[in-house]
């Protein structure tokens, strides 16, 4: 896919786990290598309920009186790309209409719908619910995978070598950097379930129903 301006935050912040940063006179890869693979690992999200996080003022552009003021929104995953969608209700207006936030912090997934709520901001802003319809990338996956192919480029290239005066060089140590630095981005990565189940008993679904089990074939039948 083309490359999209609005992944631009999460291509710099990859670049910035695996070391080729954009500032660096030569790159090993191109934003679009880095984007093909941080779609490679990607879950599109639909209408999820954001957490409302509301402020309780008492100051003078609220008349002095408490109020509460529907400022802040935590869609509860990180690493959005940048072209979310929000939603919600207003009163006398619409219900399901697209919102613009005031400020959005897509790393986090932070929304918010003013940015002054203890100083001069009136109630209520935006009363919940808000949902947020977008896509989320594991950004310790992508760093992994693209380690990974670094540390293929480099194999037929990097060598250790002794040079005059007996020096050594020992190349083959930024492999072994990079092999560190994909065991603790496995840690970070997202953990992702699979099924499993013994095929010795029989199996039942959700209502109690046996299940037949499979049958296993010989390979070529």
């Amino acid at each position: 896919m083309a490359l999209r301006p609005t992944m631009a935050a999460l291509v710099q912040e990859v670049r910035g786990l695996i070391g080729d940063l954009s500032t660096n006179p030569t790159q090993q890869f191109s934003d679009q290598v880095i984007q093909d693979k941080l779609d490679a690992r990607r879950e599109d999200i639909r209408y999820l309920l954001m957490l409302s996080a509301p402020t309780i003022v008492q100051n003078a552009a609220n008349n002095n009186r408490p109020v509460v003021i529907w400022s802040d929104y935590y869609a509860g995953y990180q690493h959005w790309e940048g072209d979310v969608v929000l939603q919600g209700n207003t009163p006398g207006v619409g219900s399901w209409l697209v919102l613009n936030a005031a400020a959005s912090d897509f790393i986090t997934g932070h929304f918010q719908f003013s940015t002054n709520a203890f100083t001069t901001d009136v109630a209520p802003q935006q009363y919940p619910p808000v949902w947020i319809t977008g896509k989320i990338y594991d950004v310790y996956a992508t760093a992994r995978d693209l380690l990974r192919m670094w540390i293929a480029a480099l194999a037929t290239t990097t060598f250790d070598f002794t040079a005059g005066g007996g020096n050594n060089f020992k190349l083959s140590q930024v492999i072994s950097n990079m092999r560190d630095l994909i065991k603790d981005y496995d840690q970070q990565a997202w953990l992702r379930p699979i099924e499993t189940y013994r095929d010795d008993l029989a199996r039942t679904d959700d209502t109690g129903l046996v299940i037949q089990p499979e049958l296993k074939r010989a390979p070529g039948v």
